[in-house]
């Protein structure tokens, strides 16, 4: 248990700790480069708030009638889903 808190917390600690945890996992999977800490931030930033940010986005974004008319389209998902299978049936039929 004290290993996956430590191995989890590894990458956001000090470099000895970030490049001892880069070793083990050389060892382990043979990788021969790590991911660049500029882009592991960007990761880990984007799987805490991405949503939250992406939300913040729409709601800047895109007008109110734009919000209306996706949630119709999204409610109509069956039927726009029947209508492709449909012109699919009768190209098939031919």
């Amino acid at each position: 248990m004290v290993w996956r808190v430590v191995a989890s917390l590894a990458p956001s600690l000090s470099e000895e700790f970030r490049n001892a945890h880069e070793d083990l996992v050389k060892v382990l999977t043979g990788s021969k480069r790590s991911e660049d800490l500029w882009k592991r931030c960007m990761g880990e930033t984007d799987d805490v708030i991405g949503m939250a940010l992406g939300s913040l986005f729409i709601e800047k974004a895109f007008e109110g009638s734009s919000k209306q008319e996706v949630r119709n389209q999204m409610l109509d998902q069956p039927s726009i889903f029947r209508r492709a299978i449909s012109v699919i049936d009768d190209k098939v039929k031919r």
